[in-house]
């Protein structure tokens, strides 16, 4: 039994709902039983749409090759250890889930992608990424989604063709990297941070944000609405005492 050692456990789409798979639903999981906080439930089979009605904790959670995992409803998923990403494999978080990876979100995309993304008012906690050779990121906020926690990778770097992209009006916490920090760490690998609509990030305050932004910009490491020629003032907003990188609403003008 999951309770009494550790398992790894399928998610197989079973249950007793057409359009989504209910998380604490025994028929869902490949076992007959609903993971435990030992266990570590994998995304292997196709369609996986799991929805939550609580908080859940588990040890990890991944997903497997190839496969589109999506989480919703409400509640927080807590990984005691790690979100585990493999190569063309996807994940989804929708409606209010939370999400809070305990360790980090390992990529595991060898020559290829891993695109974590959230809808809604889904949340990311302890948005921290580690790499294998030659894996890439897309990590995509939609919505009101928030991301928090974002720090250099832990171990690796960004593959290039990573790609952070907040739309809508998104934000990610990035607090403890100033604009250069982010450019050593994320953007001198080919890391392209997109910023549309009114998402915002923050970042660590520094007297050289505000000259770097312009910079990353110019060079298309930063694109505002897919703009290399954003004006801060008007296309964005950069708040000295904050840290608060703010995107203004899109122009009606052609001047981007």
């Amino acid at each position: 039994l999951a309770g009494a050692q550790a398992a790894t456990i399928d998610f197989k789409n079973y249950g007793i709902n057409t359009n989504f798979y209910n998380w604490n639903d025994s028929s869902s999981w490949a076992l007959g039983v609903v993971p435990v906080a030992a266990d570590s439930p994998r995304f292997r089979y196709a369609g996986a749409n799991a929805r939550l009605s609580g908080d859940v904790t588990v040890a990890g959670l991944s997903t497997g090759v190839g496969i589109a995992g999506q989480i919703g409803g409400t509640g927080t998923l807590s990984l005691s250890k790690y979100l585990v990403g493999s190569v063309g494999a996807s994940l989804d978080l929708r409606d209010s889930v939370n999400l809070i990876t305990g360790n980090r979100t390992q990529v595991i995309a060898t020559n290829g992608t891993f695109a974590l993304n959230l809808y809604d008012t889904a949340q990311l906690n302890n948005a921290k990424f580690s790499f294998v050779t030659d894996s890439k990121l897309l990590l995509t906020l939609n919505g009101n989604s928030v991301a928090n926690g974002f720090v250099q990778a832990v171990t690796g770097t960004p593959g290039s063709g990573s790609k952070i992209e907040l739309n809508d009006s998104s934000s990610l916490n990035s607090s403890t990297l100033t604009a250069q920090e982010w450019h050593d760490h994320w953007l001198t690998y080919g890391t392209t941070l997109s910023l549309n609509n009114t998402a915002s990030i923050t970042l660590q305050t520094s007297a050289n944000n505000v000259a770097n932004i312009a910079t990353y910009i110019a060079s298309g490491k930063i694109l505002i609405h897919g703009s290399s020629n954003a004006v801060n003032g008007v296309d964005y907003m950069y708040d000295t005492n904050t840290g608060v990188l703010k995107v203004s609403a899109m122009r009606t003008s052609t001047s981007l």
